[in-house]
């Protein structure tokens, strides 16, 4: 039975309280240059949290699948912005170009190395893999922001490309970084 974006983030949320590690939370936020309040839950102990809602997270539409990851990454714990970058990596085929505002909201909203990585590597470079007009639109938006983090994902969306890098496009990218002319 599939349940409401809210009510799956209320579930996530008991199961996080009931699996807190206070002590670890302290370390993890200390790690984190304390930017984010931690539950302190290490990463395979969220993962086994995490499984019996794979399947129910991965039969939502694609509404309440942005539904729940804008709750989740709105929540006050990093270990929702966790939840929701491993609900996004594994289903990213839910999303298309029309979404990219959508991605960029995740990327300006709590960043930090973590989530500008995979975000980055992950959902930016799958959007934009098929679509060179729209990569050129938001790479030329985000390269001309004042956006650190935006001008990161526009460096290193293509990490999963491996042979595939648009090469003329990086060091465009790197000399704009450099305070270079293209």
């Amino acid at each position: 039975m599939n349940h409401a974006p809210v009510v799956l983030f209320d579930e996530l949320k008991k199961d996080f309280v009931l699996h807190a590690n206070p002590n670890s939370a302290i370390a993890m936020k200390a790690y984190m240059k304390d930017k984010f309040d931690m539950y302190g839950i290490k990463t395979p102990i969220r993962k086994d949290i995490l499984k019996p809602y794979y399947p129910e997270v991965k039969s939502l539409n694609k509404n309440d699948f942005i539904e729940l990851i804008k709750l989740l990454w709105a929540g006050k714990q990093r270990d929702y912005q966790y939840t929701a970058m491993e609900f996004l990596q594994r289903n990213k085929k839910k999303l298309d170009v029309s979404d990219i505002p959508f991605i960029e909201g995740l990327l300006i909203a709590k960043p930090w190395w973590d989530s500008i990585d995979m975000l980055a590597s992950h959902m930016v470079g799958h959007l934009f893999k098929d679509d060179i007009d729209t990569r050129n639109i938001w790479v030329e938006k985000w390269m001309a922001s004042d956006n650190m983090w935006l001008q990161r994902t526009c460096l290193i969306f293509q990490l999963k490309y491996a042979n595939e890098i648009d090469l003329d496009l990086l060091k465009a990218c790197l000399l704009l970084n450099l305070g270079g002319i293209v």
